[in-house]
């Protein structure tokens, strides 16, 4: 006789698996198509050959170029190197403290390949973070909410050093009227932290503040066709639960790694330009440290992956602008060193990195995966 009972185990089988499908569905939803992200390497193309080609041949020549780049010894090149792999680590590092439970070590990883597919496939870095995270035994939602928390930390660090560069340089020029925009930006920069604090200590504002988004939301998706969001205020709520409940004391750990992280890119300009002979009689730190600055502003919405070309032709401009036109030549050999070591290099390294990922995990950025997450990694604590 055959028993009508359920076996529990089948049933317990059966409820991770539609768990599994769901959140492989939930990744899968998030992918763009491929369309749009060839379209946007075809911009990001069009874009490099009009900077590199038409635009920046009228401020520099690039046989000198060439000969300045080649003038770099092999000490300041190994050390521009060494410094830009160390700064895949507070990168890292963020991501271990907004997500606990992922170590520092797999935190980089995925930065170092999102970095790259963002580079190279603008739209599926999101995909495959998600994946990794998936893949490492994190919820979706989890996940989500890390990415989030990451982006506003790293956001934040960026603006509030570019307000911090510009206060320096009206500081040191004596430019009152750069230093009232700075004022002004601090100024706004201090409002968003208060209400962020707000809503942090008290739901009664993130309810008011989710309706506020929502209606933005709203009007902006019906002027562009789009179906209008939905949930937006209990998505704000649930935001804000994740935020105290997983960083906590955490905040300022994040922001430091993300300042540590800005303070060695600082230092890869710097050394970029004076590898190739751009010294401080020339363009001192509080120069560089605005154009940085400026650029981060710039770029905090980039315009073609990775910024390429666009982020060259910033640097390039303001620092022509700073030196009267003056080294040219040997400012534009600096920047693409500069570029090189942070845009460049990363991307052979992060494809390794997502390839190995695809072949361990069984899961693929263009394709279906071939399974969930597996059980949460035994490893060492998040940074606290």
């Amino acid at each position: 006789m055959v028993s009508d009972a359920t076996n529990p185990e089948d049933e317990t089988g059966e409820a991770a698996l539609d768990a599994d499908t769901s959140e492989s569905e939930q990744i899968a939803d998030v992918k763009p198509s491929k369309k749009k992200a060839f379209i946007a390497i075809g911009a990001a193309v069009v874009v490099a050959l009009i900077v590199f080609g038409f635009i920046l041949p009228q401020l520099v020549d690039w046989k000198l170029v060439g000969e300045a780049i080649r003038s770099a010894s092999g000490w300041d090149l190994a050390l521009l190197v060494f410094l830009a792999l160390i700064r895949y680590w507070p990168a890292g590092w963020i991501y271990s403290i907004v997500l606990p439970g992922l170590p520092v070590k797999r935190g980089t990883e995925a930065w170092v390949a999102t970095t790259a597919v963002a580079s190279t496939l603008p739209g599926f870095d999101l995909v495959l973070r998600l994946g990794m995270y998936n893949s490492w035994g994190f919820p979706i939602e989890r996940a989500t909410s890390g990415m989030f928390l990451s982006g506003l930390v790293e956001m934040s660090t960026k603006i509030s050093i570019a307000i911090f560069a510009v206060t320096i340089w009206a500081l040191v020029a004596a430019d009152l009227p750069l230093l009232a925009v700075a004022a002004i930006a601090a100024a706004v920069a201090i409002g968003v932290g208060v209400v962020i604090a707000m809503i942090l200590r008290r739901e009664q504002t993130a309810r008011k503040v989710g309706r506020i988004v929502e209606r933005i939301l709203r009007w902006g998706f019906t002027k562009l066709g789009r179906q209008e969001p939905t949930e937006v205020v209990d998505r704000v709520l649930a935001v804000r639960l994740e935020a105290r409940d997983v960083l906590g004391k955490r905040w300022p750990m994040a922001f430091f790694a993300a300042f540590i992280g800005q303070a060695i890119t600082y230092s890869m300009l710097t050394l970029s330009l004076r590898a190739v002979g751009v010294n401080s009689d020339l363009l001192d730190w509080s120069q560089i440290l605005l154009v940085q600055g400026l650029a981060i502003i710039l770029t905090l919405i980039p315009i073609t992956p990775g910024s390429v070309g666009v982020s060259a032709l910033i640097y390039i401009g303001f620092f022509n602008l700073l030196t009267d036109g003056q080294a040219t030549d040997e400012i534009a050999a600096g920047v693409i060193l500069y570029r090189l070591a942070t845009w460049l290099l990363p991307i052979p390294i992060g494809w390794i990195l997502t390839l190995r990922w695809q072949a361990s995990s069984g899961q693929r950025l263009f394709g279906g995966g071939t399974g969930g997450a597996s059980a949460p990694p035994e490893s060492e604590p998040a940074a606290s």
